[in-house]
């Protein structure tokens, strides 16, 4: 059997017990109903105060008798739909229990899928439990099974793994060094970002590895110091070599580490870009999940930095 074809004959089995227990639930409710009108507890009511009437010789005890009867009778009948009603809850909260354990082993299929999306699959199941009755949780659930059935599915076990790259750039070798970060730089097709709190003219050598076009945003803390006037004049120069270049300052408390982004990857790197091969350091390549979210911080800290007038 295909792995796919197991994972849709799984869910219909979920769909199939949800679906039963509502047919169950609705056949309860209309019981429900029948019971609040019943003959029977009127006619027991109306039996004992009778009953209590002739007894004592006396109209006002059998009205009294006839009201604690059916008020017995009612709570009898209440405890007993409470009963039947935690049970449907239970039964409901085990399937729900036990499809979120099958949901964390599955993903939705999607081009280039290089992590399980399973979160995104138990975040709609958990938002059909957010109604108060239990029919529509019920429905709600089934909405969800039948579109997820309706997608490509996969075994969190079917994703091949991600490669994590980690290089350690060895002090006294900068040539090996800058040409990993070269290399990094040169993979981009659509955008490269740079977080370094510390930039220089060899940091801006190193961005022509980039491909003519292509934009480049460099976030940084520190402007040269002292030497500010020649840092605007070396950025002043590459932006008219490369017009797609522009660079922010940031709070310097904002920003540490030293970061390379690029369409589909950012690397950490252990030291400023310029300053690569001179101590010993790594290139640790980030998590699908990491980038994602670097990804949204660094356009956050870009929109709230400094322009630099170049």
């Amino acid at each position: 059997m295909a792995l796919s074809s197991e994972i849709n004959q799984t869910i219909q089995t979920y769909l199939y017990r949800e679906q039963r227990l509502l047919e169950q639930y609705s056949a309860y409710e209309l019981e429900k109903k029948s019971q609040s009108s019943s003959l029977v507890r009127k006619g027991v009511s109306i039996g004992v105060g009778e009953l209590a009437s002739w007894v004592f010789e006396s109209s006002k005890v059998g009205r009294y008798g006839r009201s604690l009867t059916k008020q017995y009778l009612d709570l009898q009948i209440k405890e007993q739909q409470r009963e039947r009603e935690r049970t449907f809850e239970n039964q409901h909260n085990v399937t729900v229990q036990s499809l979120r354990t099958f949901l964390e082993t599955i993903s939705i299929k999607r081009k280039s899928l290089k992590e399980p999306n399973s979160r995104q699959i138990l975040s709609k199941l958990d938002k059909a439990q957010n109604y108060v009755k239990l029919p529509t949780r019920i429905r709600k659930t089934n909405e969800m099974l039948f579109d997820l059935i309706s997608k490509d599915l996969i075994f969190n076990t079917e994703i091949p793994e991600t490669i994590i790259e980690e290089i350690i750039l060895s002090p006294g070798d900068p040539e090996i060094a800058l040409l990993e970060i070269k290399k990094r730089l040169g993979s981009a097709t659509k955008f490269v970002n740079i977080i370094d709190p510390y930039i220089g003219k060899i940091t801006l050598d190193l961005l022509l590895s980039v491909a003519e076009d292509i934009p480049i945003k460099v976030i940084t803390a520190y402007t040269g110091g002292k030497n500010v006037g020649r840092f605007i004049r070396e950025c002043k120069a590459f932006k008219k070599e490369r017009p797609t270049f522009d660079i922010r300052k940031c709070d310097p408390s904002l920003i540490h580490d030293r970061f390379i982004f690029t369409e589909s990857n950012v690397w950490n790197v252990g030291t400023s870009i310029k300053d690569v091969g001179k101590s010993l350091s790594m290139i640790k390549q980030l998590t699908p999940d990491n980038v994602k979210k670097m990804h949204r911080f660094f356009e956050d800290l870009w929109r709230d930095s400094i322009i630099l007038d170049l």
